[in-house]
């Protein structure tokens, strides 16, 4: 009973046929590399910029 069941469900799948394979623009990954530093969170973000121009004193002109 069971080898009927079985050579009916070999049948029932050989007789489907699978679609053709789609093939990918971009089937390779770039791996990204691991630093052994944190990365900045969004707290840091815009700390690096001076906002406002220096401003120099003349304190002696001779």
């Amino acid at each position: 009973m069971e080898n009927l069941f079985f050579s009916w469900l070999t049948v029932e799948i050989l007789d489907q046929l699978l679609p053709e394979r789609v093939h990918r623009t971009n089937p390779r990954v770039v791996k990204k590399p691991v630093s052994k530093f944190r990365s900045k969170k969004v707290k840091h973000r815009g700390t690096g910029t001076i906002t406002n121009p220096p401003v120099f004193f003349i304190l002696s002109t001779a």
